[in-house]
């Protein structure tokens, strides 16, 4: 059988190769993240369905790493190897505060990891294609769980505020993720990902619309420092 990754242009590989990096980096410090809280949510139901969600999490970084433990000269023996200090989003460097919190990246966080993940199930690059199809189908679980919980919050007047704040941080840095204008082109025109960065910023924005609205925000109030934006990163400054 030949090596799916022989036929694939180098500016193509190393693209993927990133940006697959970076997806298994903050889906593996967002499933840490959810397992802080596995055992201190609101209702016990709370908490177990957190915890399934750990594992998918943690799961589909597993998943990814091994995808690019098919590169060929980067052997790498687990995500250790892999794990680049720094490499994830900042909303994710430090435990949630609260639970509100943790709900509005749940909303507006993970449903970008997602996005990303649903534009490579048809894709055109069988391994690829192969493992982001059961993730999709994990995932579906976790949307419903973000939004349910942001309707029951967003009800009080008080906690809506509080929300507020973190949902522009975390929406700003999650369509900054995507890339700026033109960004993930080469993905797109030989049918790894059915979309590039303009894209999947407007599906997520689409997804996310409701959300924003709940908590009396519009998507008009993201705007995305470009000029700080670190390519090699995929991400915003820390400091941010």
């Amino acid at each position: 059988m030949s090596d799916p990754w022989v036929s694939m242009e180098d500016d193509v590989r190393s693209t993927l190769q990133a940006l697959v990096h970076s997806l298994a980096e903050n889906k593996k410090l967002l499933g840490r993240r959810y397992s802080e809280w596995a055992v201190g949510g609101p209702t016990l139901e709370a908490a177990i369905a957190l915890s399934a969600m750990t594992q998918d999490e943690l799961g589909h970084s597993r998943v990814l790493y091994g995808l690019l433990e098919e590169l060929r000269g980067m052997p790498a023996t687990g995500d250790a190897d892999w794990t680049v200090e720094g490499w994830s989003l900042s909303v994710l460097t430090r435990p949630f505060e609260t639970w509100a919190h943790l709900v509005v990246v749940t909303v507006l966080l993970d449903s970008a990891l997602t996005t990303l993940v649903e534009a490579a199930t048809t894709s055109v690059f069988p391994p690829l294609q192969r493992r982001t199809r059961k993730m999709v189908e994990e995932e579906r679980y976790h949307d419903r769980y973000g939004f349910q919980w942001l309707e029951r919050l967003a009800r009080h007047p008080q906690v809506r505020r509080v929300m507020a704040e973190p949902a522009l941080q975390v929406c700003t840095e999650a369509m900054a993720w995507f890339g700026p204008p033109g960004d993930l082109a080469p993905l797109r025109a030989t049918g790894i990902l059915n979309a590039d960065a303009d894209e999947l910023r407007d599906r997520y924005c689409r997804r996310i619309r409701s959300a924003l609205e709940a908590l009396d925000l519009r998507l008009e109030a993201v705007v995305v420092p470009w000029d700080r934006w670190d390519p090699a990163w995929r991400r915003l400054p820390l400091d941010d």
